[in-house]
């Protein structure tokens, strides 16, 4: 216990103690600071990345949705391995926002796309990803000052006469660190130099210029563990470099592209949604694209997304994550509180 004095406005101690605080020791042990004890932590935190042998879970929403103890398995998972798949969700417009309330009771973030938003196959789309073309592996919002935390892309339809389509999945934090151990200078050069994002789009309803500098890769300053990064090639502007800097990163950009594009890297996840899935990933650490497709006529491939704030998502996975398990996700923390 720890007794807490109160004191007068002349700084003299009064004789009556204004406070106890009741510490337990298992709540001290847990904020030991010596060097075994950090690197403790740092082993348990370390995201286990999902490898194209080993795809993303799949868990059903049924259960999810009536269940804490499902929410809790499934919000670790996202915490751990970044994806999940959730599947037998009705067809109904909607129901990616009624899930996104398990986690934010407020519902969806709301972005310049709005609170939810269709991805499907527009004759004028105002987005590359409301067309058919391919789409190369990206994070979302990268423009944005606070990026999404998740993304969630409900399958509503997704017919047999469509060819192509399948969603793909990388996950960033693992190929930083491959990076890291091929090319040390071009990983260095990635954290230190800021690339440039930009949405500017005036063509559109509600017109939109955002532009955010950061460099690709975010370290924790004090164990060097990767804790986040940018990359979203079709949003990235020229970089506001200085010569001297344009060449080193040109080059190191260069380089990372050629670990992030290689289709046969084991880290690149191909698969097809099938209609009532639900791909729920982490729109901070997993890149995410898709395949070309072409649909024959009256053939359609449908799917509605939303996103959920950082803030929203970190504390229901620790609020759960303690009424369940009784211990904190050591990934949400390493994540939560290096957030830039």
């Amino acid at each position: 216990m720890v007794e807490w004095k109160d004191f007068s406005a002349s700084g003299a101690s009064s004789t009556s103690a204004s406070h106890v605080s009741k510490l337990t020791t298992s709540w001290l042990r847990s904020q030991r600071y010596d060097p075994a004890a950090v690197a403790q932590k740092r082993i348990r935190a370390m995201p286990s990345p999902l490898l194209r042998t080993s795809p993303p879970p799949v868990l059903p929403f049924e259960s999810l949705m009536q269940s804490e103890e499902a929410l809790c398995n499934w919000l670790n998972t996202l915490a751990d391995s970044g994806a999940a798949i959730i599947s037998g969700a009705p067809l109904e417009q909607g129901t990616v926002a009624e899930l996104a309330k398990k986690i934010s009771p407020g519902g969806p973030m709301q972005t310049i796309y709005g609170s939810t938003w269709q991805v499907r196959a527009d004759e004028v789309p105002i987005n590359i990803a409301y067309s058919t073309v391919g789409l190369c592996l990206h994070m979302d919002l990268v423009y944005y000052e606070s990026p999404p935390a998740l993304q969630f892309l409900h399958c509503m339809r997704f017919d047999s006469q469509v060819s192509g389509g399948e969603s793909t999945l990388l996950d960033y934090f693992a190929a930083a660190e491959q990076l890291r151990a091929t090319d040390p200078n071009a990983f260095r050069t990635l954290c230190q130099l800021p690339g440039s994002f930009q949405k500017i789009h005036y063509n559109r309803e509600n017109p939109v210029h955002l532009i955010n500098r950061r460099p690709h890769i975010w370290v924790n300053p004090r164990t060097d563990d990767v804790i986040g990064g940018l990359w979203a090639p079709p949003f990235e502007a020229p970089p506001m470099l200085p010569p001297a800097d344009m060449e080193r990163y040109l080059e190191a950009y260069a380089t990372f592209a050629r670990i992030l594009e290689d289709p046969d890297s084991q880290l690149r996840l191909t698969f097809r949604l099938k209609p009532g899935d639900i791909l729920t990933f982490s729109n901070r650490r997993m890149l995410h694209g898709r395949m070309p497709f072409v649909q024959q006529p009256g053939a359609v491939r449908h799917l509605e997304g939303c996103y959920v704030a950082a803030e929203d998502f970190i504390s229901t996975l620790q609020r759960t994550s303690l009424r369940v398990r009784g211990r904190m996700n050591e990934t949400g923390l390493m994540l939560g509180s290096h957030l830039p």
